[in-house]
């Protein structure tokens, strides 16, 4: 995967086998500066568009909105911290439960490829 030269230019590179989910061959992936550790609290917040497809979505959004009083970074900080915690506790992280997914699937395609 790598030779001399690429190991002296990316001192820190790393190559992680990821899971097989659509064929029968498993995927690679080369981080040039390393593995990153994860933190959840250095992440900017992002907007999530299957938020929409949640009921109750809706609502988060009239309650940041409806308090707003002619001041939009007010109500875009509310918002924030409101889908932060809506997100958390109602419709969950996605990421995280992808993760968990994808990692059950390598540790079953692990154990059988042990037989």
């Amino acid at each position: 995967m790598s030779n001399d030269k690429w190991r002296a230019f990316f001192p820190k590179g790393t190559v992680r086998t990821l899971p097989r989910t659509y064929s029968d061959h498993s995927p690679l992936i080369v981080l040039a500066q390393g593995m990153h550790p994860h933190n959840p609290t250095a992440r900017p917040f992002r907007f999530e568009a299957v938020w929409l497809c949640h009921p109750s979505f809706s609502d988060v959004v009239k309650k940041s909105w409806s308090n707003m009083e002619y001041n939009l970074i007010e109500a875009i900080n509310d918002f924030t911290h409101d889908v932060k915690i809506w997100n958390k506790d109602v419709f969950g992280n996605v990421y995280k439960r992808k993760r968990n997914l994808l990692a059950r699937i390598e540790g079953i395609q692990k154990s059988q490829s042990e037989y």
